[in-house]
Formats: structure tokens, sequence, C-alpha cells
């Protein structure tokens, strides 16, 4: 069970390298798309029980409410035949909680829909079967609120609980955290920086020059992802390699507009995953077009990221302050994963805005907070910030 599509997209992917002779018999998907109808998913698993199923919420609840024998053990035709193993990835997401930092009584202001989805065919699985099944729960911020309502509250976890705890590894990779500062007139300087100091990017303020023709009067949001696209192609011009680089965006933001906004401004831009029949020549994939000429802006919302892993990745943008440290920590979690080496960099876009001792406006000091939080010191973005 993942949170998101994307992350199902990923899990089927690596199916499908490890087992492709069988990959379409070995493994089923249950995920909401306006492409692929609930009824369809569920009689095709009718038809070839799979091996491994993976499912989001929505697309388990979507099916659960179609069809609710499907998931029932005493049924002679379900699709958890001889189940061995649950697994939630990145359950802190499945399981979400305005605040764990108190009592795992938080839990229990979960979402209904997936605390009434998720808890009970969870619970159903688990005490139905007559052979034990091995429960796993992952992610990068398994706190111990979370870890003790799994295994007090909820009896998923039993008594002789193995915890795995992940440690880097040897490895010839820094991540480069940064923050740069946009102004309403598109410069940009490196955050701490005062404007009496510093007056932006003269390279940058160029390249927007000759960009802005296409977009004319800009509001907030468009003066920022106008810079975004700058910055984009300044970087892009001066890597010395071909990886690729992806930007995060608010998950209200229309993903869709914003291909149609940096394709004006000709940066080639796309969405990292799209529920289409075109899907396998796209999105994950972007990791076998090894030959060309120019790094491709892959554009994910900020919840979507969780979990993702992208060998080629170099760059991650943040557009806006992020004001979560557990949130930072997975989005820029998607960069110097598994012995990747150089210097791959995470940089967010803030607006700044006039105060009193202008120095920092209300979205730097957020994210000063976050890496202050985070124990992460800010580095100068030298490759566009001169």
């Amino acid at each position: 069970m993942v949170p998101t599509y994307e992350l199902l997209r990923q899990y089927t992917l690596w199916s499908e390298i490890l087992y492709p002779q069988t990959y379409s018999g070995y493994v089923g998907t249950l995920y909401r798309s306006p492409v692929l109808s609930t009824v369809d998913q569920v009689l095709s698993l009718r038809a070839t029980i799979p091996k491994v199923l993976v499912c989001t919420p929505n697309g388990l609840a979507d099916a659960f409410l179609h069809d609710p024998t499907l998931f029932n053990t005493r049924e002679k035709h379900n699709v958890v035949q001889n189940l061995n193993c649950i697994a939630l990835d990145e359950v802190d997401a499945l399981l979400p909680t305005k605040s764990i930092r108190r009592t795992s009584r938080s839990f229990k202001k979960a979402p209904k829909k997936k605390k009434d989805v998720l808890y009970p065919i969870v619970d159903a699985l688990i005490g139905g079967s007559d052979h034990k099944i091995q429960f796993i729960a992952t992610s990068a911020s398994l706190n111990a609120p979370l870890r003790g309502h799994l295994k007090v509250e909820k009896r998923w976890a039993g008594p002789a609980t193995s915890y795995i705890n992940a440690k880097p590894s040897e490895r010839d990779c820094q991540v480069k955290h940064s923050c740069v500062v946009v102004n309403t007139h598109g410069e940009i300087r490196n955050i701490r920086t005062t404007e009496d100091t510093n007056n932006g990017s003269k390279e940058l303020q160029i390249r927007r020059s000759q960009i802005s023709k296409f977009v004319g009067e800009t509001n907030e949001d468009e003066n920022l992802f106008e810079s975004i696209a700058a910055a984009f192609a300044i970087w892009n011009a001066k890597s010395n390699s071909r990886g690729s680089a992806i930007l995060i965006v608010p998950s209200n933001a229309s993903i869709k507009r914003l291909e149609d906004f940096f394709s004006e401004l000709d940066v080639d831009a796309r969405q990292l995953v799209n529920l289409s029949k075109e899907d396998d020549e796209s999105g994950l994939k972007y990791e076998e077009d090894t030959e060309k000429d120019s790094s491709t802006l892959y554009i994910v919302h900020e919840h979507a990221a969780r979990g993702l892993h992208m060998p080629s990745l170099e760059l991650v943008m943040i557009a806006g302050p992020i004001k979560d440290v557990t949130k930072y920590s997975h989005i820029a979690g998607r960069v110097g994963r598994f012995g990747q080496k150089g210097t791959p960099q995470v940089v967010t876009f803030v607006r700044e805005t006039i105060t009193d001792d202008k120095v920092n406006g209300e979205e730097e000091q957020a994210m000063l907070h976050t890496f202050d939080r985070a124990k992460i010191n800010p580095e100068p973005w030298n490759t566009v910030v001169e």
C-alpha cells in the first residue's frame, strides 16, 4: 500500500524489470484513474490473481466499495489467497495526522476514508489468516508515536517487532542545500543577503529580460516561476553533466498550466507521471533517456515526491517555502541516494517581502526556521547567483 500513484507507478516499473516475462500475471494494481475504471481493475484482478498487489488508498476504497468481498479471506475467489506479507510504504503518509508529537491518540483523527478503509482491511487480513503474516511499515519519518500506535493500539506489529534503521553508507556525495529570494523585478539573491549589498544575479536579469516578452505583465506566482525557468536555464547551461532536475510545487498548483507556462519560455518541462496511455513513454522512465542534449525539468506536487527514486536527479527546485521539517526532508531526500556521486543540489525559491530590518521577509524567515530545525546550513547557490 502506497500513498500516491507516482509511487505505485515506480513499484510497477521495478516489478516489470524484475519479472519481465511474467509481469502481467505477477503484479496487480488498484488506483484511481480517469482512463481505467474501478470495475475494469477489479475484473482484471478476479481473472488473474496477482502474486503482488500494489494499491493506493483511493484505489483500495473504490474497489472495496464496488466489491466488498474482494479482500474477504473467507471467500474462495478473493485476491489475497495465501497472503504472506502486508507492507505499508510511507506509512506516516498513509495514516496522516495533524500532530504526532504528543500522543498516539491523535491517530484517531486521521481522515475517515483512509481510516475506515485501511484499518478494517488490514485488521481483517491479519486477524483472518490461519498463519502468521509479515507486517512491514516503512518511512524515513517513522517516529516513536507512530510505532507505538501500530504496535500497542492496532497490534499490527507484534511484541517481537524488529526495527531496522537505515544508516548512510560510505559514499562520495554531499547534498548542497540553498535558498534564493526572488523580488518583484525578478532579481534573485541568496538568503541572508541584504538588498544593500547584493542586487541579484546580473546573468539572471539578462536571461529574464530575454524571456519576459512571452508573458508580459506577471502576477506574483508567474514572477516566481519565470525566475525559476531562468535559473533552470542557467543551471542547465553550466551543468557539466546531463542529469535531470525536478520542480516541487504546492499541492494546489496546476501542473498542466505550469507545463504550458514553461513551454512559452522555451523550457522543456513536463509532469513526472501522466495518467494516460503514453505513460510508459514518459514519467519515471525518463532515466533511460541518456543521449538527450539538455535536461528536462520534471514537475511534481510536493505530496507526490515521497519515496520516488530517480538515479539521474541532480537538482531539486522547490517553489515556495517548506515550513515542515519532515516534508522538507522527504523532498530533499530525492537526491544523494544509494551511492550517488557528485554534489546534487536542493534549492528553495521564496518571495521577497519588505520588512523593517530589510533583511529577511516572512518566507525567508520560515525557511531559515526550517533549516535551523533540520540542522542544515544553507549554502550560496553560486551556479546561478553570482
